[in-house]
């Protein structure tokens, strides 16, 4: 009985640990079926169409890693909101968002609201501001203790419509598109 139990925790610890990502999904999990966003580089998307715990307003999950990294970072897309000329529905939506992830228990890194700056400066132009360059931006940025980044942010479309997107990233993200980064640099200079 002993010999059994010694070989199963053996198994067990040789087991890959993956670490929890937002909407039931898991870092490193297979990235099977992503699509190459451009030649030699080895990031591809993948299309989650059905995670395990979905937000009831998105729209949309795109996955991002390697094939040998799995999933390092994940982009909720929120259905678009529309006829919300002064941004009150999205800006609800925001807000819903960052104080689920408060009680996550990620922390506030930085937070830029601020619209008018340029351009588009009326209270009905709200998804108009943040849509044109330098005009607004609503974006809000956090870190949970296993050192997970999010970013949250309102984008807008045109008038009187924009979405939310929500921006996950693992703690190995940076260190896979630095090395992507460096492998590329790498291909173009053996190139001449």
């Amino acid at each position: 009985m002993r010999i059994w139990m010694v070989a199963l925790l053996g198994a067990m610890t040789a087991l890959p640990v993956m670490a929890r990502a937002p909407f039931g999904l898991q870092w490193g999990q297979s990235m099977a079926g992503m699509e190459q966003v451009e030649a030699g580089n080895p990031i591809g998307v993948l299309s989650i169409e059905n995670p395990p715990k979905p937000h009831s307003r998105a729209s949309s999950y795109w996955g991002f890693g390697t094939s040998e990294s799995g999933l390092q970072k994940v982009v909720m897309n929120s259905i678009e909101i529309e006829n919300d000329a002064f941004g009150t529905e999205g800006k609800a939506l925001y807000a819903s968002l960052v104080n689920a992830l408060l009680g996550a228990g990620y922390q506030e890194e930085n937070r830029l609201e601020s619209v008018g700056n340029a351009l588009w400066n009326e209270p009905d132009e709200f998804y108009q501001c943040l849509d044109y360059d330098g005009c607004g931006y609503w974006i809000w940025f956090g870190r949970d203790a296993s050192g997970d980044t999010v970013m949250v942010k309102i984008e807008g479309v045109r008038r009187g419509q924009g979405r939310v997107r929500a921006i996950f990233e693992s703690p190995k993200w940076n260190t896979l598109v630095d090395a992507s980064q460096q492998q590329q640099a790498a291909r173009d200079s053996d190139a001449f």
